[in-house]
């Protein structure tokens, strides 16, 4: 399943996934789109066919180099599975250069 498809690792941008499940079945139609988006993704014709399906409200991409985001409430937030506690506001900023990173192209 891959959860962003488009993202890379080299674009000099932030991809960012915003989940919002509503009522009893929201994390099973999140898990579903996100199980077909996998499976879809490997051909070109299932690539045209996703692009027709209608957006799931509750699953939202963003892509840039900077993202501030407010609260009503306090959420917890994590990043790359760290949590980072409880924030009513937050600012995520891209520093261009700052991490290194070596892609093989031999898939190892």
């Amino acid at each position: 399943m891959l959860l962003i498809p488009t993202a890379k690792v080299d674009d000099g941008m932030l991809d960012v996934v915003m989940l919002r499940p509503k009522g009893r079945f929201g994390w099973a139609r999140i898990g579903t789109r996100l199980t077909i988006q996998g499976v879809a993704h490997r051909s070109q014709f299932g690539r045209s066919m996703l692009r027709l399906a209608p957006d799931l409200r509750a699953l939202a991409y963003a892509q840039g180099r900077q993202f501030d985001v407010r609260f009503q409430v306090p959420h917890g937030v994590e990043l790359d599975g760290d949590s980072f506690g409880w924030v009513v506001r937050a600012r995520i900023t891209l520093r261009p250069g700052a991490l290194q990173v070596s892609v093989s192209g031999d898939g190892s």
